[in-house]
């Protein structure tokens, strides 16, 4: 699948910070206050050689109210810590999930790779459970086992759209790094990694992500 390289500079995060800070003083009301954007830039880590893997939970903040997760987590996908999992877990640091963009293969899932500027809520299914992003060395259907920039697609309460731009490292570690994501309200349309310009953010979620350790109980999916 088609991969586009796209890097957000600290100077234009800086920006969408500022628009953020005055979108939630007075402009949390506009109409184009449904586009919510969040920088991370923060490698996904790992431990090595245990079953334990350390995660981002990333949250998306539903209009009914309801705090919606997906966890963004590496592991090592098998004895030899010279090799690696990176998956997408949904309700590893709560429920509900969002449902993720992506297709089954057997009894195995696997996120899409979402073409840059792809409308999130025409791609063709969503998974509700856990998918891989790449898997060791690289299997056929994994479509993040190339180093570069990828999009997650993601729907969360029935009709919200958002996206998550991850820099893989590439194979066989697949060490990867969560750059940024973005969601809109119901309806909205959202490009895969397409940020509004700061004089239009209506609203920019900038807490702090909270970053969890999560007990696998199995081992990762594999493929």
């Amino acid at each position: 699948m088609h991969r586009m390289k796209a890097n957000v500079s600290k100077a234009r995060l800086a920006a969408y910070a500022a628009a953020g800070a005055g979108a939630a003083m007075g402009a949390v009301g506009s109409a184009e206050a449904a586009i919510t954007y969040v920088p991370v830039n923060q490698l996904v880590q790992d431990t090595t050689l245990d079953t334990f893997a350390t995660g981002i939970d990333l949250t998306f903040l539903g209009a009914n109210a309801v705090t919606y997760h997906l966890a963004m987590v590496h592991g090592i996908g098998t004895a030899d810590a010279t090799t690696g999992v990176a998956s997408v877990r949904p309700e590893a640091f709560g429920a509900p999930g969002v449902n993720v963009a992506g297709f089954a293969s057997g009894v195995y899932n696997y996120a899409s790779n979402v073409t840059y500027g792809a409308a999130v809520n025409t791609l063709p299914s969503f998974l509700p459970a856990s998918a891989t992003l790449a898997f060791n060395g690289g299997f056929t259907f994994s479509e993040f086992k190339n180093p570069g920039i990828g999009f997650v697609g993601v729907r969360f309460n029935a009709n919200q759209y958002g996206w998550v731009r991850v820099d893989m490292g590439g194979t066989p570690l697949n060490k990867f790094t969560v750059v940024d994501y973005a969601y809109g309200g119901p309806g909205e349309t959202l490009q895969a990694g397409v940020v509004p310009e700061p004089g239009s953010l209506g609203a920019l979620a900038m807490g702090a992500l909270g970053l969890a350790t999560w007990r696998k109980n199995r081992k990762p999916l594999a493929a």
